[in-house]
C-alpha cells in the first residue's frame, strides 16, 4: 500500500497531552495513507496503553521499544518509515485541521521541492508573548534562507515536511544533540535545496513549563550556538546569533515563558 505521510512521534511518559496530540492526526484527510511510528523511550506511565487504543481505518501504527534519547528515537523511526513524506510531531503539539493535505497539495504543485516549512501557533498562558513569537516566526518566513537561519532558528519544527528521497541524501540526526537535532538538520537541508514556503498554519506548538525546551532552556541555546558554528564561523553572524539568542533568554527568564 502506497503511504503519503509517515509521522515519527517521539513518547516518553506522555500521557498527558498524548491523546489531544492523536486526535489531531486522526482529524486529517481520510483520502491521506498515514503512518505513525511511535518510538518510546520507556515510558512508565499510560503512554503505551493510548497509543495501542489508537485506530483509524486510513492510519498505520508501528510502535519502537526502548528508544533512549530524542535523536535516537527519531533516527530509529525514519529507518523503517515508508511514507512518501516525513515529518515528527512530538506528543504535545498539534497538527493543524487539514494540514497534510496542504503540505501534498503544495508539494504536488512543486514537484522539484525537496522540503517544506508552514506557520505554526505557540499556544500556552503567556499568549502576548505567544502572539509575538507567531508574529515575528511569520514574517520571517519570507525571507527565510541559510544566512537568516544560521542568525536565529526561525523554523517551527512541528511543521516541516520533507520527501523520504531527500532524507536518504541529508542523513541521520545527530545523536550527539540532545536539543537541536532538528536546527541541525534544517542547516543542513537549507545548505542543499531551498524549503518549499507554505505559508498557512501547518500546527500548534505547546509551551509549558514541564517541556523540554523550558526545562533546559540555557544549555539549549548554547547547544544551538555551537551547532550553527559548525556551519559558519563568519564572525558576523556568529555575532548577531549571540546577540538575538541573548536577547530571546532575557525576554524568557523575565516572562517565565
Amino acid at each position: 500500500m502506497f503511504i503519503d505521510f509517515s509521522i515519527i512521534v517521539p513518547t516518553l511518559n506522555s500521557a498527558k497531552y498524548l491523546q489531544q496530540t492523536l486526535n489531531s492526526i486522526k482529524q486529517q484527510d481520510k483520502k491521506l495513507n498515514i503512518e505513525c511510528i511511535f518510538s518510546d523511550g520507556g515510558s512508565s506511565d499510560n503512554t503505551i496503553q493510548i497509543i495501542k487504543d489508537f485506530n483509524e481505518i486510513n492510519i498505520s501504527k508501528i510502535i519502537l521499544y526502548e528508544q533512549i534519547g530524542l535523536s535516537k528515537a527519531l533516527n530509529s523511526g525514519f529507518k523503517v518509515a515508508n511514507g512518501n513524506y516525513l515529518t515528527f510531531l512530538n506528543s504535545d503539539d498539534l497538527l493543524a485541521p487539514d494540514a497534510l493535505h496542504k503540505v501534498k497539495y503544495n508539494f504536488e504543485k512543486s514537484e522539484h521541492s525537496k522540503w517544506s516549512v508552514g506557520l505554526c501557533e505557540n499556544f500556552g498562558k503567556k499568549n502576548l508573548i505567544n502572539k509575538i513569537v507567531n508574529f515575528y516566526k511569520s514574517k520571517s518566513l519570507n525571507i527565510l534562507d541559510f544566512k537568516l537561519l544560521c542568525i536565529n532558528n526561525i523554523i517551527s519544527q512541528p511543521s516541516v515536511y520533507w520527501k523520504n528521497s531527500f532524507f536518504q541524501k541529508v542523513g541521520s540526526f545527530d545523536e550527539q544533540l540532545k536539543y537541536n537535532m532538528d536546527y541541525d538538520m534544517w542547516l543542513r537541508m537549507i545548505s542543499i535545496s531551498k524549503p518549499l514556503r507554505i505559508y498557512s498554519t501547518l500546527s500548534y506548538f505547546r509551551r509549558h513549563n514541564s517541556s523540554l525546551s523550558h526545562q533546559n532552556l540555557l544549555k539549549q541555546f548554547f547547544e544551538k550556538y555551537e551547532t550553527m558554528k559548525k556551519y559558519n564561523k563568519n564572525i558576523i553572524f556568529i555575532f548577531l546569533h549571540i546577540i538575538i539568542s541573548s536577547i530571546v533568554i532575557l525576554i524568557y527568564k523575565i516572562s517565565n515563558y
